[in-house]
């Protein structure tokens, strides 16, 4: 197989899902500049491209079909993926759309393209397909979200127990996925652990999960409460899932809506997690999770108290989460929908 990927951005949402295909596909993924003669006609091959400029005119259409057909014929290309910000290409090519951004829309132009050429969707929200299904009634539209199956590992009590002496000084945490995520946006989630570390003099701890280290260790280190955080860089999958299935509860409020995989992994473990009421994966979860209305320190700082005092509610998530799977929707995998 041998496909195209045009990209004018990478969400989270997108990386997973190219992870999910090079693991089911031993992808090789390659730079458009790089030289077919350096792979075998068996190899399957990502051929990445950047998109310069967005869809919306007939010159930037006219522009890229001289710039992508040359790589297209270069490397037998048989189907093009593309975000969707980047520009569509004017091919006979069958091309699949990723729509990872529930307020994203077309422009006229675009809608026209879409309905001339053979175009579908991939997308991970039921929203966002149902619009698409109005919008684009004859095209392929399908939902998809990555698979976790392979995440989930039972951590025994003995072992919770290990986890928190080794990253919380044996104290319960909160555990905050900082993955990926803008440290004005950590930072704020600090400042709601003030509001309840002034609250509650007790020695519960936050982990903050991020893989840019350096400047969140900066703005800690001048942090009121900075004995009480514990940062995590770069966890793998085993450092993960001991902090994730030992925590308290966890804390997964990221910018991206289609971020979804680290709620779904606090499920399996029957975590009980603080979302954002209107993202989509609160509506997975059934009511089942803390929710937060408004992203602000007031707020967070209200949310961490009440994760903590009620014990009640707190048992009812667990026990919904106990005796539910929690799963994100899909229309087929990866492998029926893509062959």
């Amino acid at each position: 197989m041998k496909w195209m990927l045009i990209q004018s951005s990478t969400s989270k949402y997108t990386a997973t899902l190219l992870k999910e295909l090079q693991a089911q596909y031993n992808f090789k993924v390659v730079d458009a500049s790089e030289e077919p003669k350096f792979f075998t006609q068996k190899d399957n091959l990502l051929v990445k491209v950047s998109s310069k400029e967005a869809a919306g005119t007939l010159g930037s259409w006219l522009r890229n079909k001289f710039r992508f057909s040359p790589i297209i014929k270069k490397w037998g290309i048989e189907k093009i993926l593309l975000d969707q910000k980047a520009i569509q290409v004017d091919s006979p090519l069958a091309q699949t759309i990723i729509i990872d951004n529930p307020t994203f829309r077309f422009g006229e132009a675009s809608n026209v393209f879409i309905q001339k050429h053979s175009i579908s969707f991939l997308t991970y929200s039921i929203k966002i397909k149902e619009k698409l299904e109005v919008d684009f009634p004859q095209k392929n539209i399908v939902l998809y979200n990555p698979s976790i199956a392979s995440f989930f590992r039972p951590i025994n009590w003995e072992e919770s127990l290990d986890i928190k002496e080794k990253y919380a000084d044996g104290n319960d945490y909160f555990l905050v996925n900082g993955l990926g995520q803008d440290i004005d946006r950590i930072i704020t989630i600090l400042k709601g652990f003030s509001i309840f570390k002034k609250w509650q003099k007790s020695g519960m701890k936050i982990i903050l999960l991020t893989d840019n280290i350096q400047p969140l260790q900066e703005a800690v280190s001048n942090y009121k409460y900075r004995e009480d955080v514990n940062i995590v860089n770069q966890p793998n999958d085993t450092e993960l899932a001991d902090l994730i299935g030992a925590s308290y509860c966890t804390i997964h409020l990221p910018e991206e809506d289609s971020d979804n995989l680290f709620a779904l992994q606090s499920a399996q473990y029957n975590v009980p997690i603080l979302l954002q009421k209107d993202s989509t994966v609160y509506t997975w979860f059934n009511e089942n999770a803390f929710a937060l209305t408004h992203f602000e320190s007031e707020q967070l700082g209200q949310a961490f108290i009440t994760m903590y005092k009620a014990e009640n509610v707190r048992a009812k998530f667990i026990d919904y989460l106990t005796s539910n799977v929690i799963e994100s929707p899909n229309d087929h995998s990866l492998s029926t929908w893509f062959l």
